[in-house]
């Protein structure tokens, strides 16, 4: 761990030097407390093609540039942008998560008591991002890159 962490081998030496060694990138981020940065910048440099829509393409970069949302874990699914905290014990369906479908709507929804609830549709997509940082749970907070709090 101490060639991993502190004298920042990179992960092919790792794997050179110990055999038994299955390392990835998302690993080390998350290892050396970045993973939050890893997993936006991970999803920053697709191409809209690699989406299931351009409106998520969108989403996903509108949603980059809010403080609120870019401390959370982002989270695609099919049509769907979801978030996560690693320091609360909520689950993800505690999250909001919008929909970007293909005739240029979103909408955001959430769970409550097992039931899916929209809360907004839009096609203006910075309504969109207000209503998923309204809709934020008020416990979540950041999701910080310190491990010891995850």
């Amino acid at each position: 761990m101490e060639s991993f962490l502190v004298l920042n081998y990179d992960l092919s030496s790792l794997r050179k030097e110990y055999k038994d060694f299955i390392g990835s990138e998302d690993g080390k981020a998350h290892e050396q407390g970045e993973y939050v940065e890893f997993v936006w910048k991970k999803l920053l440099l697709c191409q809209p093609e690699d989406f299931s829509s351009p409106e998520l393409f969108s989403l996903i970069h509108a949603a980059s540039l809010v403080p609120e949302l870019r401390s959370l874990i982002p989270y695609t699914s099919m049509l769907s942008l979801r978030f996560k905290c690693k320091t609360d014990d909520l689950d993800w369906n505690d999250y909001p998560c919008c929909l970007a479908m293909r005739n240029g709507e979103y909408s955001v929804q959430i769970y409550k008591q097992a039931i899916l609830m929209t809360i907004t549709k839009s096609k203006n997509i910075n309504d969109v991002i207000k209503a998923l940082v309204q809709a934020l749970p008020k416990s979540c907070g950041d999701a910080t890159d310190d491990m010891s709090k995850a």
